[in-house]
């Protein structure tokens, strides 16, 4: 009888779990955020500069024209945000888009507080306009600070003297998209290919794929499918939740238009089950709350209620502090 004392007891590299057994980890969980560390040990700032994030941090920094964009931004933070939107991006039936509440044209901050996940055509409707009650603003002081200036310096000299503690963070956590030719160009290292990974991300895939095949690699594949499983309805509900979440109440003109309550629970992102199956209609309602043109919004959920329920249902709704005497429990109403 084997001896219980005989087992390998030590401890899980990631949590710090103590476990026994043969295995480096204590549960699928840790082992992939092992796996994630390990490759993370790879990565330098070269290959940080071939990642998605950093060409969306480049981007927006060149339109602006200065790195204060960045003022009090945490990276880690920053690359949590822009992977929400790489996965919904990749799952909706539309395009979308990272919008900001501030615009840089108005010193608006990459900060995550200032940034929104929103349909494609919707961000470029809204183009510079800003949203009252959101978003984080930087001062005209720090904006036209010398120290993040780039009139006269290269954007990666200065965003790699000023962030590289972050940086290194941010590679080191493992929670940096990598692109998808990273896991190939490792298995190239392995078998004595020599160049940097950056030479590999410049590569026209046809050319990566012959590489490929000289050290017996399977190629890489353009993707062709679909996974079309979240709805432009349901990217605007979780706009709607974010902003309230982002401490933002609906604006003043809710006061001066006496609005129903099942109106004002819409503004707050309670959508009614009742609302959720017309369509168009229900897409525009949603646009017009997140960009808070309360008026527009409330036209057409009066014309959605219109569309299902009698006129006499209507008028009560509309008028319903004349008739609070009135039984409401006789109508169908949406809430």
């Amino acid at each position: 009888m084997k001896n219980n004392t005989d087992k390998h007891v030590h401890v899980c590299p990631v949590c710090g779990k103590v476990i026994t057994g043969r295995a480096k980890t204590c549960s699928q969980v840790c082992r992939n955020k092992l796996s994630k560390l390990n490759k993370a040990a790879t990565v330098d700032i070269s290959t940080f500069k071939c990642t998605g994030f950093y060409r969306f941090i480049r981007d927006n920094v060149k339109r602006a024209g200065t790195l204060a964009i960045l003022h009090d931004v945490d990276l880690l933070e920053l690359n949590s945000f822009y992977n929400t939107w790489r996965k919904m991006n990749f799952s909706c039936n539309e395009p979308l888009e990272i919008s900001h509440y501030i615009p840089a044209s108005q010193h608006g901050s990459l900060h995550p507080h200032n940034l929104g996940i929103w349909p494609k055509r919707l961000n470029q409707q809204f183009s510079d306009k800003t949203l009252s009650g959101l978003g984080v603003k930087v001062s005209d002081r720090t904006w036209n600070s010398s120290r993040y200036d780039l009139s006269d310096r290269k954007f990666d000299d200065v965003f790699t003297a000023l962030f590289k503690t972050q940086i290194k963070k941010l590679i080191s956590s493992g929670d940096l998209a990598l692109p998808v030719r990273y896991n190939k160009w490792l298995m190239l290292k392995k078998k004595g290919y020599k160049s940097a990974y950056s030479s590999c991300d410049r590569m026209k895939l046809e050319g990566f794929n012959e590489i490929l095949a000289k050290h017996g690699i399977a190629p890489l594949k353009p993707f062709t499918g679909s996974f079309h499983t979240l709805t432009v309805e349901q990217v605007l509900e979780h706009e709607l939740q974010r902003q309230v979440s982002l401490n933002h109440t609906p604006l003043d003109i809710l006061e001066e238009i006496e609005y129903g309550e099942e109106f004002t629970n819409i503004s707050y992102g309670q959508i009614p089950d009742a609302l959720r199956s017309y369509g168009g209609d229900t897409e525009e309602l949603l646009c017009a709350l997140v960009t808070h043109d309360i008026k527009k919004a409330y036209n057409i959920y009066l014309m959605i209620l219109e569309n299902k329920y009698d006129p006499e249902t209507i008028y009560w709704i509309q008028n319903r502090d004349e008739y609070l005497s009135i039984d409401y429990t006789q109508f169908d109403l949406p809430l």
